[in-house]
C-alpha cells in the first residue's frame, strides 16, 4: 500500500527585518524641554528548537485517526546522535514533538512491527536521507498510516452506544463527517424493509441510521444535525417508521425521501431500482423472511455497490417482478446468500436463467453461511464482528465495513461458533471492532484463541 505523507514548513525562523531587538531592556529616552518618558522594548527570542507535529489518519476512512499503536520517533542523523525523541498520537490521532535542536534528523512512524520514514518532502523514503529541521520551524506530518501487515495480535475497538440507535450513531461517527450526500433511516425495531438498504447506503456514500416507529430519537436528531445531509432516505412504509418521525427529521431543515411498497420484497425492489446505475457488476438475493443471510451479505453487497433484493426463500421461483427488475439491471454476476432452506432450489433455477453468472454461499447454519462468505471475500486487515442474534448492530456496521477494508464476522454473544471460529483464528488483522456493548459481545470475542462453540 503507497501511504502519501504530506510535511510543511510552519512557523520558520521570525524574519530579521522585524524591528524588534532580541533582548530584555527597559530605556529611559528624555526628550529636550520634556520631563523623562519611560519606554519597553519589545522582546521575542527566535525560538532556538524545532517541533515536529501533526495527525496519524486511518487509512480507511482518513477523516478518522489511524487505529491500533503507533510512535513517532525523532533521532539525530545518523542515527547515534544526542537526540532521540518520540510520542505517542493522542485519541484524535494528533502528536506534538517540541524542543528539538536545529539540525539533521531521521522522523520515523510506527507500529508494533512496522516503520516508515518521512523525508524532506514529506514523502515516504525507500531509505534515510533525513530530514533538516531548523531553529523555530514546525515540520507537519498529515498522513494515512497503513495497516500491520503481520501484527503480533490485533487491536481491539468497541462501537457501542447507550442502545441500539445509540450504537448506530457511533457506528456512524466512527466513518463519516458533516455534509454527507445521504443518510438512510430504517426501523430499528424490525427488520423486514431495513435489509436492503445498507449497501443503498454505501452506494450514495453515507451512513445508515436506526428509529423507533413513533419518534425519532434524540441521539439520532443530534446525529443528523452533525451530518447536515444533502438527503435523508426513510426505507419502509408507514407501519415501519411514521409520519411523525418523517416530520420531525423534515423539521430539521433536512430534505427527506421515502422508498416503500406493499411488502418487504416490494421494498427491497423499490430500494434496488431508486439508485441511478449506469452499471452493475453484482446483485445479491437473500432471504427476506430472517435476517442473518442478509446481514453477512450486506457488506459484500456494500462494497461492489450493487442491490440487496429479498426474497420469499420458501418460494418455488422467482416473482415475475423481480426476475423483470434484474433483467433490467442486467448485473453480470448474481450472488445468492444462503442454502436451499433460506432460499429454495426453485428460486436458484429461476435465477439461472438469467444472462448473469451465479454463485450460492452456504453453510450448515448463519454462522457457516457467514463463514462462506467471508472465505469468498478474502482477508482484510480490519475485522468486525457483530451479533448475529439480533440485527441493529450488523446492519449498520455493514456500510462502514464495505467502504472500507474490513470482513464481517456474526457471532454469539461470549463465544465465535464454529467453523467460523477456524476461519478467524487463521487470519491475523490488525484491527479488530467489537459492535455493540458487553451484553450484546463479550470481550472474548476479540481473542481469536478463545474456545469455539
Amino acid at each position: 500500500m503507497r501511504v502519501l505523507i504530506s510535511g510543511r514548513r510552519a512557523g520558520s525562523i521570525i524574519a530579521a527585518a522585524v524591528s524588534v531587538v532580541v533582548s530584555v531592556s527597559l530605556c529611559l529616552v528624555v526628550f529636550a524641554g520634556a520631563g523623562p518618558v519611560s519606554a519597553t522594548t519589545v522582546v521575542a527570542d527566535a525560538p532556538a528548537t524545532a517541533t515536529v507535529s501533526g495527525v496519524l489518519r486511518s487509512p480507511e476512512f482518513p477523516n478518522r485517526p489511524a487505529l491500533g499503536q503507533h510512535y513517532v520517533r525523532v533521532y539525530s542523523y545518523p542515527y547515534g546522535g544526542a537526540v532521540d525523541r518520540s510520542a505517542e498520537p493522542d485519541a484524535q490521532g494528533h502528536f506534538t514533538i517540541s524542543g528539538i535542536p536545529a539540525g539533521k534528523y531521521t522522523i520515523q512512524i510506527g507500529s508494533n512491527t512496522e516503520s516508515w520514514l518521512v523525508g524532506e518532502s514529506g514523502g515516504i523514503l525507500s531509505g534515510d536521507n533525513g530530514v533538516n529541521l531548523e531553529a523555530g520551524q514546525n515540520f507537519v506530518v498529515d498522513t494515512t498510516v497503513p495497516f500491520e501487515r503481520n501484527p503480533l495480535a490485533p487491536s481491539t475497538v468497541r462501537i457501542a452506544g447507550e442502545d441500539r440507535y445509540d450504537t448506530a450513531v457511533q457506528v456512524s461517527r466512527s466513518a463519516f463527517d458533516t455534509g454527507v450526500p445521504a443518510v438512510y433511516l430504517v426501523s430499528g425495531t424490525n427488520f423486514a424493509d431495513a435489509l436492503s438498504a445498507a449497501p443503498a447506503a454505501a452506494f450514495e456514500g453515507g451512513p445508515l441510521l436506526l428509529t423507533a416507529r413513533e419518534s425519532l430519537p434524540q441521539t439520532v436528531k443530534d446525529e443528523l444535525i452533525r451530518l447536515a445531509p444533502e438527503k435523508v432516505v426513510i426505507v419502509g412504509g408507514l407501519a415501519a417508521i411514521s409520519k411523525t418521525v418523517e416530520t420531525e427529521t423534515q423539521s430539521l431543515g433536512l430534505s427527506v425521501q421515502r422508498i416503500s411498497g406493499a411488502d418487504r420484497f416490494a421494498t427491497s425492489l423499490a430500494v434496488a431500482e431508486y439508485l441511478p446505475r449506469t452499471s452493475c457488476s453484482a446483485a445479491f438475493i437473500a432471504s427476506g423472511l430472517n435476517y442473518p443471510d442478509a446481514l453477512s451479505i450486506s457488506p459484500v453487497a456494500a462494497n461492489f455497490r450493487g442491490p440487496l433484493i429479498l426474497v420469499d426463500g420458501s418460494s418455488s421461483a422467482l416473482t415475475a417482478e423481480t426476475k423483470a427488475a434484474l433483467l433490467r439491471m442486467n448485473c453480470t454476476s448474481i450472488m445468492i446468500a444462503g442454502g436451499p432452506d433460506a432460499v429454495s432450489t426453485g428460486i436458484e433455477t429461476s435465477v439461472r436463467t438469467l444472462p448473469s453468472s451465479v454463485t450460492r454461499f452456504a453453510g450448515d447454519s448463519r454462522y457457516g453461511t457467514s463463514e462462506a462468505i467471508n472465505r469468498f471475500t478474502g482477508e482484510h486487515p480490519h475485522a468486525y464482528f457483530a451479533s448475529g442474534e439480533n440485527y441493529p448492530d450488523a446492519l449498520a456496521a455493514a456500510v462502514v465495513v464495505g467502504l472500507g477494508d474490513g470482513s464481517l464476522y456474526l457471532t454469539r454473544q461470549s463465544c465465535v461458533p464454529v467453523p467460523l471460529h477456524d476461519l478467524v483464528v487463521s487470519r491475523t488483522p490488525a484491527i479488530v471492532t467489537l459492535v455493540g456493548g458487553p451484553s450484546v459481545l463479550h470481550e472474548s470475542i476479540a481473542n481469536s484463541s478463545s474456545s469455539p462453540c
